[in-house]
Parts: structure tokens; C-alpha cells; sequence
């Protein structure tokens, strides 16, 4: 009895550690898009505001 229920605590602990290098695997990948995303925001945050600003029906000053 007590030799099934350390291989039943084995095949456990192996589970969890399967599961745990998947969690990794999948944060990294996260990580990694993420990084991506914060890149692309800066990037292109000032030309978005600049152009939603002259985009708007308002008089701009050098115009005619």
C-alpha cells in the first residue's frame, strides 16, 4: 500500500513540475509580446496625439 501511494506522490510531483515549466514557457512568450506592445505604444503614441489634434475641426494657427 504505502509503494502505491509513493509512486501516486510521484507521478504528482512530476505533474506539477510539467506544469510549472509550461507556466514558464508561456510567461516568457508573454513577456516577450509584451514587450512588443509597450515598444509599438511609445512608438507611435506622439504621432497618434498629433494627429487626432490636427484632425479636429479647429483653426490652426499657421493656416490660412
Amino acid at each position: 500500500m504505502e509503494k502505491a501511494i509513493r509512486i501516486i506522490e510521484l507521478a504528482l510531483e512530476k505533474y506539477h513540475q510539467h506544469i510549472d515549466s509550461d507556466v514558464q514557457i508561456y510567461n516568457k512568450d508573454l513577456n516577450r509580446v509584451m514587450k512588443i506592445f509597450t515598444f509599438l505604444t511609445i512608438t507611435f503614441s506622439p504621432q497618434v496625439v498629433i494627429g487626432c489634434l490636427f484632425g479636429m475641426n479647429v483653426t490652426v494657427p499657421w493656416s490660412c
